[in-house]
């Protein structure tokens, strides 16, 4: 197996693993815990620091702009998901 090969796979394997913490957040914030935003906002704030430090496209682009909506959203509406 090839060098390129086994860096997509690992790139694979990350990007599942993001959009599986990404799928937790969405599930269990409906509970109102401060566990679950922070990690949500943490997520969020790593996908748009590492995505700098990449080689930068169009794609990583739109990436980062759409992690930079959600964030944005989930901090403006931050009273709806944590406890009073």
């Amino acid at each position: 197996m090839g060098t390129d090969l086994r860096i997509y796979m690992l790139y694979a394997v990350l990007m599942a693993g993001d959009a599986a913490c990404m799928f937790i957040c969405g599930l269990f914030l409906t509970k109102k815990t401060k566990l679950f935003f922070g990690f949500a906002v943490t997520v969020l704030s790593l996908n748009i620091a590492l995505t700098v430090f990449d080689q930068f496209g169009l794609a990583d682009l739109l990436f980062v702009l759409l992690n930079i909506g959600t964030l944005a959203a989930l901090i403006i509406h931050r009273k709806e998901f944590l406890p009073q």
